[in-house]
């Protein structure tokens, strides 16, 4: 048993101590309790923050937590016990000196039209207790913007790279192939590295936080989310998938499926170019026409369009496995704030904005209609 004491706003790590306000910069302590949570700690916390307290019992949903008790000043305020009873096994858990997998980066992608709508998605993911997301730029003006804000930011590209900022022209959907395929490219080169990814695009709402240890200590090489009605030629095959919102581990199998996507991408397999392509209709083809020898080991998901289980199954060509979370973990579609609404729901990527006197949003701002949506659901 192991009893750390901290005051709120001092976070430890094995080199310094970091003082910060609590209330603003509370990713640290996500950090913190994540961390001793996955060797059984007793956590002793007190702070004069009351706003310090409702995070500990926000943060205590996903850690298993056996209890959070407030206790009045002087005294402590919060204490929480932490047990590793069902981690312990768990490779990749931080703190765990015997870990052989890798963490999870979490990636949004960002130009210079979405650098506000990235800069709330970190903004959101910090506050939810995520330490690993970055935001992977596409040109400078983003990249100097967000970086200024605090975000850790990285190239899409490699900065010496000739192809970043990454060459853009007058055609908006041929810039937004060249975005959506250039990501998989630094997909790719993150697994490489030994990092697994979740991509995500910066409009998805996260609502809560969900430990990556628990996509990493799955059987799955690869997750999807369901997409809802698009791409429309694909909805023959009962669903389709998203683009903008997958996990993918850092295995043979899954980079072999992620260079699948990069050649029918058309890819010249140069890791400082560019590809261009609309990554998920390339993704749903691959369900589509089969060209993977994909095995379902789940039945098929329901008729309703938005509304389906969770689907499991193998590649017998690359040799990943896959799994597309059921709509309560990942959700695309219509919500109307009242009836249909995911239970405990992860990630939602909500197709519409609710009715609002005062929106302004012109029609055809794709830029102004994501930023309301956010703004509602967030």
């Amino acid at each position: 048993m192991v009893v750390v004491v901290a005051e709120a706003g001092v976070t430890m790590s094995r080199r310094a101590s970091v003082r910060s306000d609590p209330t603003r910069d509370h990713s640290y302590l996500g950090t913190v309790l994540r961390s001793v949570a996955r060797i059984g700690i007793v956590f002793l916390v007190y702070s004069r923050h009351s706003k310090f307290f409702t995070l500990l019992q926000s943060y205590s949903l996903g850690l298993h937590v056996s209890e959070v008790v407030e206790v009045g000043l002087p005294e402590f305020v919060a204490t929480k016990v932490f047990s590793n009873n069902d981690r312990s096994d768990r490779s990749g858990d931080i703190g765990n000196p015997n870990s052989t997998s890798n963490s999870t980066k979490i990636v949004a992608v960002a130009d210079t039209r979405y650098k506000d709508i990235a800069f709330m998605w970190y903004e959101r993911m910090a506050t939810l207790g995520y330490t690993t997301h970055v935001v992977a730029t596409v040109d400078m003006e983003a990249h100097t913007f967000l970086e200024e804000k605090g975000v850790r930011v990285e190239t899409l590209l490699p900065r010496n790279s000739s192809n970043w900022p990454i060459p853009m022209d007058r055609r908006p959907q041929q810039n937004k192939r060249k975005i959506f395929g250039t990501r998989w490219v630094y997909v790719l080169a993150q697994l490489k590295s030994g990092s697994n990814v979740l991509l995500t695009d910066a409009d998805n709402i996260f609502v809560r936080y969900l430990p990556m240890e628990e996509l990493e200590a799955s059987e799955f090489d690869v997750f999807h989310a369901y997409a809802g009605n698009f791409p429309v030629r694909f909805l023959s095959m009962g669903f389709t998938v998203c683009g903008g919102m997958a996990w993918i581990r850092a295995s043979p199998p899954a980079i072999r499926y992620v260079e699948s996507v990069l050649e029918q991408c058309g890819w010249s397999g140069i890791m400082n170019s560019f590809a261009k392509c609309d990554d998920q209709q390339v993704v749903n083809s691959k369900f589509f026409s089969n060209t993977l020898n994909y095995t379902f080991y789940s039945k098929a998901p329901s008729t309703d369009t938005f509304w389906k289980q969770s689907l499991e199954g193998k590649s017998q060509i690359t040799g990943h496995k896959f799994k597309i979370w059921d709509v309560d973990t990942a959700y695309r579609g219509p919500i109307d704030g009242y009836n249909r609404c995911p239970q405990h729901n992860w990630v939602a990527m909500p197709l519409n904005t609710l009715d609002d006197p005062s929106n302004k949003v012109k029609r055809g701002d794709e830029v102004g209609e994501r930023k309301l949506r956010l703004s509602q659901w967030m």
